[in-house]
């Protein structure tokens, strides 16, 4: 229990580091990319549920891309756990529109 308990604290200084430096919020670097990765994973996109991905081909819904764009948002979700930080002061000043296509380039996006 000791060694996940300390294992764990690691991981979250490794995280903080990494996109917060000294402090306990995001230095402009740091914010920028948990911006990108929230738009990649779909959490910033207003015309649509977050993870449904759609076809702009058949207008259908594409079941393996929106696998994918929930384990990217997954992956998303875990750093801002670790981060510890609240996502709606976090991204205030660092919303953006989506893309024409609502969605970036995965590779399952254009299906």
């Amino acid at each position: 229990m000791a060694d996940t308990k300390e294992s764990l604290k690691r991981k979250r200084l490794a995280y903080l580091a990494t996109f917060c430096g000294d402090g306990d919020t995001p230095h402009p670097m740091g914010a920028e990319v948990l911006a990108d990765l929230r738009r990649f994973a779909g959490l910033d996109f207003k015309n649509q549920k977050p993870g449904i991905v759609v076809s702009p081909k058949s207008g259908m819904v594409d079941s393996h891309a929106s696998i994918y764009r929930a384990a990217v948002r997954d992956v998303y979700m875990r750093i801002v756990g670790f981060l510890s930080i609240d996502e709606k002061h976090l991204f205030q000043e660092h919303s953006h529109e989506p893309t024409q296509s609502g969605a970036d380039s995965s590779p399952t996006a254009e299906r």
